[in-house]
């Protein structure tokens, strides 16, 4: 693997470990070791595993939602900060994407909902651009020392991310968007 492709590895894997971060979401580690199947990964476990989503109570609908987010967050982050093409990015994406579109139709099919599956994707894909905007000090500094270290537990990236008001920032931001199977497609 060329540096430059293990620097946009790291860039999409940084996007994911902060956007996890801001939302709340749990992850062990975040690497750009690559394995069987990927150049890298963020190592978590999926709180909504094992749930009913005809049962999901608003918490869980929440958490879709966050989860949506954070899956489109690699590619926001390829998008904003790599030296890739929307293109690249896309295709560099493809599983994000599909287990995105998984969690935006399960989110579709909520009672109340009044967003389809696209709509609740392109709300979660600018969702995860802006939060990855606003912490694109902390991908940049995760992304330096994922080339170092290769591999950073999920107290690394918090320790990396106290050093910058982004984070807090963006949790605030967070706390302020619509919530709900009826959120604003754009909110």
């Amino acid at each position: 693997m060329i540096e430059n492709d293990l620097a946009d590895t790291a860039v999409h894997e940084a996007g994911h470990a902060v956007v996890a971060l801001v939302l709340g979401l749990p992850f062990e580690w975040v690497s750009i070791i690559p394995g069987d199947d990927s150049l890298g990964g963020v190592l978590g476990e999926n709180p909504l595993f094992g749930t009913n989503p005809d049962a999901w109570i608003a918490s869980e609908v929440l958490l879709a939602e966050k989860t949506v987010v954070y899956f489109l967050a690699g590619f926001a982050a390829d998008s904003l900060i790599a030296s890739i093409s929307r293109e690249t990015a896309l295709l560099a994406a493809t599983l994000d994407t599909a287990d995105a579109r998984y969690y935006a139709d399960l989110l579709a099919r909520q009672p109340g909902s009044t967003l389809s599956r696209p709509q609740h994707v392109r709300q979660a894909l600018v969702r995860a651009g802006v939060l990855v905007g606003i912490c694109e000090d902390v991908v940049s500094d995760v992304v330096k020392a994922l080339l170092r270290e290769r591999r950073l537990s999920r107290a690394r990236v918090e320790e990396i991310a106290a050093a910058s008001p982004s984070v807090a920032q963006a949790r605030l931001l967070v706390e302020q968007w619509p919530r709900g199977p009826s959120a604003a497609a754009t909110g």
